[in-house]
């Protein structure tokens, strides 16, 4: 099989998954139910995009070779941050991630990506703790210091 076609079959399996995401959360009382329609909608039709662009044009197809180093270091920061967010919570466990990938993935300026991790931390507090009012976990060292 080739590697148009891999990944068209790829594509397609992930809408499946989506839709299918999609339509669980269609079963959900109406205000939770509202993000993972909207993650699931957007994966559908960016993905919509994608199959259309493998079938208009097949060259646009990957044919570069996978780096496995790089993805294996990707695959133990998302680890770490798991692990990291039982630890110290989950906003410094989160800008410690963004923070990392950016290492990880070459970065040019570490500045630069340090404001990033920061203002994406800022947002991710601003949209779930202050506008939807979720807690989300302090972590076990954070707890230990405020009693």
């Amino acid at each position: 099989m080739d590697k148009r076609k891999q990944e068209l079959l790829f594509t397609v399996a992930l809408m499946a998954f989506f839709g299918v995401l999609f339509g669980i959360a269609s079963t959900y009382p109406k205000q939770p139910r509202e993000l993972p329609q909207l993650v699931s909608g957007v994966a559908i039709l960016l993905l919509g995009i994608r199959i259309y662009r493998l079938v208009v044009n097949p060259s646009v197809a990957a044919v570069k070779k996978t780096d496995w180093r790089t993805s294996m270091r990707v695959f133990g920061v998302l680890i770490g941050f798991y692990l990291l967010t039982n630890l110290i919570g989950t906003f410094p466990a989160a800008a410690l991630m963004l923070y990392t990938l950016g290492i990880v993935l070459r970065a040019k300026s570490r500045l630069r990506l340090a404001l990033v991790s920061i203002g994406l931390v800022v947002i991710y507090w601003l949209v779930f703790t202050v506008g939807a009012g979720v807690n989300l976990p302090h972590g076990i060292l954070i707890d230990l210091i405020t009693g």
